[in-house]
């Protein structure tokens, strides 16, 4: 299946009245940013639409609906509506209410270091928890077997202090970022109180 960016739709040239009419009010600049926010936190192992909704939120002068982005973004319903779940989840964005339409709404999350705490908690804990799992499962494998296979006794004991390593500056980051909180640089975006 073939996907287009923000920034290839605009340059397609195929643009719907819809699209037409957002084009007027919303600046191209603003999808070539979203596209690169969207590159950004796909590294991180988010999706590129989650990115490209963050930067829509996080520059709206008002929190939006799921209708607001339907729109904007020029992407479906059950796509928004998953993608919405999926930042909700990791409290990257806050619902805000209701519109007058009874819909909800939606902004970021205006505490950074709160929302890269919470994702290293819910995600990256959990990942190195399964390598942590999957590792001792290896290590209780016969001695003749791993032998057959040619895994070195040495590799397994590196791999324990690397996955072990992995865990304890997780715990330390965690543990430094909730004590930390609100000493320092002021985190939070420039257009929350």
């Amino acid at each position: 299946m073939f996907f287009l960016t923000s920034c290839q739709f605009w340059n397609t040239g195929i643009k719907s009245a819809v699209m037409q009419q957002v084009e007027k009010t919303i600046p191209k600049e603003l999808y070539d940013l979203a596209d690169r926010v969207g590159d950004f936190i796909h590294n991180w192992g988010f999706k590129r639409v989650h990115g490209r909704i963050w930067t829509h939120l996080a520059l709206a002068k008002s929190p939006l609906d799921a209708g607001e982005l339907i729109r904007r973004l020029g992407v479906s319903k059950a796509l928004v509506s998953m993608s919405l779940s999926d930042l909700l989840a990791y409290d990257v964005i806050l619902e805000t209410g209701k519109s007058t339409k009874g819909t909800t709404l939606y902004k970021v999350n205006p505490d950074v270091m709160a929302v890269i705490t919470n994702v290293v908690r819910q995600r990256e804990k959990r990942l190195v928890s399964r390598i942590s799992e999957t590792h001792e499962a290896l290590k209780d494998v016969q001695a003749e077997l791993l032998k057959v296979a040619d895994i070195d006794p040495r590799g397994m004991k590196s791999m324990s202090t690397l996955v072990t390593g992995a865990s304890t500056a997780i715990e330390m980051f965690l543990s430094k970022c909730c004590f930390d909180m609100g000493v320092g640089p002021d985190f939070r975006l420039a257009n929350e109180p």
